[in-house]
C-alpha cells in the first residue's frame, strides 16, 4: 500500500489537480482501493470529488481530518474506527472505465489551525498520523494519496503529518523559471521531514511537468535544464509522462459538471493522465529505499539549488 504525497511548496503548479486525476485512474482505469487524505485546508480536492455540500455535512457531523486526528490524540492505545470518518464518492455503474469509487479524509478549515495550536504543541505530534494511522488503520486500500497546501513549514501540523507519513512525494511543477527557482525549498522541506521522523521516507517518486508546452522555447529552456540535472544525480528522476495545457484540466475539477467515465471527464486528456498513472504505478513498484542514514538528508536541494543559480546566471 503506497502512501503518495503530492506536494510542491509553491502553490498554483497543479497539486490537486494531479491528485484527483490520479486518483480517478487508479479508482476508475487501474481498479485499485484509493483513498485520498485532503490536508490543503482550501478543500479543492473534496469539493470537486464530493461537492461542498459534503464538505460541510462532514463538519457539522464531525467527521473531518481534525474530528481524526483529535481522536488519534486523545486514544493513542487505542485502535479506532478510521471508517467513521471517511466520506466516499461513489462508483459510478456502466460501461468499462466508469467513474470508480474513491474514499476521502475532508480538511476542516474553521477548527483546523486552532486545533494545530492548541493541541499540537508537542513534538510527536509531527508524527502522529505516520504512529498511529498508516500501519493499522489504512491497510484496506491499495494507495492512499495525500493532498498538499503549499507554503508549508513546522508550523503546519497536518500537512507536516501527511509528508511525515508517506513513502513518496510527487512534486508536480511547471516548467518557468519562478516554478523551478523555488524547487530547492520543496527539497529542503522534504530533507527535514525525514531527519525529523529518522526515516528514509517520504522519498521522492519523480517530478511531473504540468502544463508543459514544448513547442515554446521556456518549456524547452526549463524542461531541458531539469532534465540534464536529474541524469547528473542533483535532481530526483523527471517523469516521462507530462500534461501539457488543455482546459479540461480546469472543467474536470469543477463539481457542477457531471461525468459518468472516464472518457467523458478527461476528452481529450485522458491518455495524458493514463500514461502518468501507469507510470506511476510502475514506480512505485519498482522503487527501492536506501539503506543508508545519509538518506534522510541527501544535499540534493544544496546542490541543485547551486546549479540552479549558475544556469540562471547564464541565461
Amino acid at each position: 500500500m503506497p502512501i503518495i504525497s503530492v506536494f510542491n511548496n509553491k502553490g498554483g503548479v497543479g497539486k490537486s489537480t494531479v491528485t484527483i486525476g490520479l486518483a480517478e485512474f487508479l479508482s476508475g482505469h487501474q481498479g485499485f482501493r484509493v483513498l485520498i487524505v485532503d490536508l490543503d485546508s482550501q478543500a479543492s480536492t473534496s469539493g470537486s470529488l464530493l461537492g461542498r455540500r459534503a464538505i460541510t455535512n462532514a463538519i457539522e457531523q464531525k467527521r473531518t481530518t481534525v474530528d481524526l486526528m483529535a481522536e488519534l490524540k486523545a486514544r493513542p492505545n487505542t485502535l479506532i474506527n478510521i471508517q467513521r470518518y471517511v466520506i466516499t464518492r461513489p462508483a459510478v455503474e456502466g460501461p468499462k472505465y466508469s467513474l470508480g469509487k474513491i474514499d476521502l479524509l475532508v480538511p476542516n478549515k474553521p477548527r483546523q489551525v486552532d486545533f494545530e495550536e492548541e493541541e499540537m504543541k508537542s513534538k510527536r505530534s509531527l508524527t502522529l498520523m505516520k504512529d498511529k494511522l498508516k500501519d493499522r488503520l489504512l491497510e484496506e486500500y491499495d494507495y492512499v494519496l495525500v493532498d498538499h497546501p503549499g507554503n508549508l513549514d513546522r508550523r503546519q501540523k497536518f500537512a507536516w503529518n501527511g509528508l511525515a507519513m508517506s513513502d513518496f512525494v510527487i512534486i508536480p511543477i511547471l516548467p518557468t523559471e519562478m516554478t523551478v527557482a523555488a524547487t530547492p525549498d520543496t527539497l529542503e522541506i522534504l530533507e527535514q521531514v525525514r531527519e525529523s521522523t529518522g526515516d528514509v521516507r517520504p522519498a521522492v517518486l519523480a517530478i511531473f511537468k504540468n502544463q508543459t508546452d514544448h513547442r515554446t522555447q521556456q518549456a524547452k529552456v526549463y524542461s531541458q535544464f531539469i532534465t540534464e540535472i536529474a541524469a547528473q544525480g542533483d535532481l530526483p528522476p523527471i517523469m516521462e509522462a507530462f500534461w501539457p495545457p488543455c482546459s479540461p484540466l480546469q472543467t474536470m475539477s469543477d463539481e457542477r459538471m457531471q461525468f459518468n467515465t472516464l472518457r467523458e471527464k478527461y476528452g481529450t486528456y485522458y491518455d495524458h493522465v493514463r500514461r502518468m498513472t501507469v507510470e506511476i504505478v510502475k514506480r512505485c513498484d519498482s522503487f527501492t529505499f536506501p539503506e543508508s542514514a545519509e538518506a534522510k538528508r541527501n544535499g540534493i536541494a544544496a546542490r541543485f539549488r547551486e546549479k540552479l543559480f549558475a544556469f540562471l546566471e547564464l541565461t
